[in-house]
């Protein structure tokens, strides 16, 4: 019975980290584009 619930929790964990990883992979692109802008424009 438990082993149905385990798995479950496990899945939403690894979404959990997953949309975690794409978030600050996100948020560091645009910091990344944002100081280069910023470097290249005079």
């Amino acid at each position: 019975m438990s082993e149905g619930q385990m798995d479950d929790s496990q899945n939403k964990q690894m979404w959990t980290d997953f949309t975690k990883l794409i978030t600050w992979g996100t948020i560091g692109c645009l910091a990344i584009v944002a100081l280069m802008a910023a470097f290249l424009t005079p």
